[in-house]
C-alpha cells in the first residue's frame, strides 16, 4: 500500500498559501513525521493526503476504499457533537459500523488513548486540551483507519502521554499495515516516533529520507529554521568539543552511559 504524489501544486488564492510540485511516495509500515516553520504547507499538505482538498495540479494517488483517521488542529471545527460518546458514534455511523458494535468499539477506543469509560458521557467543551486531544485522537482511530494523519497530537500533552502515543502509533504500525503521517513542531518527539522526515520550506519538500540521514545533516536542517533533537545535538557536541563520535543514539540515557565509558 502506498500514496503517490505527482507534481502536486495547491494555490489558495486568498490566502496565498501554496504547495509545489511535489512528488514522492509514502509506504505502508513506515511514520513520516513532517517539520518545518509555520506557514511552509505542512498542515496543507495533510489535507492533500486526507482529500480534504483537492491539489490545483498533479495527481495524488490514494488506495481505493481504504478508511481514513485525521486528527486536526483546530479542534474547534473538528467535533461533530457535544458529548464524547455521541462523538464517537457519529464516527462510527459514518462509516457504516453496525448499531451493536458502537458501545464495544467506543470502549475500546478510548481506552487505547489513554482514557476509561467514565469520559463518555463528558461533555467534549468541559475537559482540558490534553483530554480534548485523546478524544480527537480516539475519533480519528475508531473506524481503525489504514491512513492514519495526525496534525500537532501532542498539544496538552505531558510527557507520560507523548510516551503512550508513540508506544500506540508503533504499535499500529508493527501490527497492521498503515500509513501514518504527523505533522509537529516537537522535534524531539517526532525523531522518537517516526522512521522517516519530511522537512518543508516555503511551500516544498526541501529534505526527505530516513531519520538518520536527515538528522545527521545538522547545519542543512537548521538552514531551514528547524531545530534538530536534543540527543543530536549533544552528540555533535561531545563530537567537536570531545573528538569523540558515539555514532547514532536513539535514547538519551544510551548515550550519556556512552559518553562515560569513553571519558573514563
Amino acid at each position: 500500500m502506498e500514496i503517490t504524489l505527482e507534481n502536486v501544486s495547491y494555490h489558495h488564492t486568498q490566502k496565498d498559501q501554496f504547495l509545489y510540485q511535489l512528488s514522492f511516495s509514502l509506504q505502508s509500515h513506515s511514520i513520516y513525521g513532517i517539520l518545518g516553520t509555520s506557514g511552509s504547507g505542512k498542515t496543507m499538505l495533510l489535507d492533500l493526503l486526507s482529500q480534504t482538498r483537492k491539489p490545483t495540479e498533479g495527481k495524488i494517488k490514494v488506495p481505493k476504499k481504504k478508511r481514513i483517521g485525521y486528527l486536526k488542529q483546530d479542534l474547534m471545527h473538528f467535533f461533530l457533537a457535544s458529548t464524547v460518546k455521541e462523538e464517537l458514534k457519529c464516527r462510527l455511523y459514518l462509516e457504516n459500523f453496525k448499531v451493536n458494535e458502537v458501545e464495544k468499539r467506543s470502549m475500546e477506543v478510548l481506552k487505547m488513548v489513554g482514557l476509561d469509560s467514565m469520559y463518555l458521557n463528558r461533555k467534549i467543551d468541559t475537559l482540558s486540551r490534553g483530554e480534548q486531544t485523546k478524544v480527537a485522537l480516539a475519533s480519528a482511530l475508531i473506524c481503525n483507519p489504514q491512513l492514519i494523519f495526525l496534525d500537532e497530537p501532542t498539544i496538552g500533552y505531558s510527557d507520560h502521554d507523548k510516551k503512550e502515543l508513540i508506544r500506540l502509533l508503533k504499535q499500529l504500525k508493527n501490527k497492521r499495515s498503515k500509513i501514518i503521517v504527523v505533522v509537529s513542531h516537537d522535534v524531539d518527539f517526532i525523531h522518537a516516533l517516526c522512521d522517516q522526515i519530511i522537512v518543508m520550506s516555503e511551500g516544498k519538500v526541501v529534505m526527505m529520507g530516513d531519520k538518520y540521514h536527515i538528522f545527521e545533516q545538522e547545519k542543512k536542517i537548521k538552514s531551514y529554521h528547524v531545530s534538530v533533537p536534543k540527543i543530536i545535538a549533544f552528540e555533535n557536541m561531545v563530537k567537536t568539543k570531545k573528538k569523540i563520535d558515539l555514532g547514532y543514539r536513539d535514547q538519551m540515557n544510551d548515550l550519556i552511559k556512552d559518553v562515560f565509558r569513553h571519558v573514563s
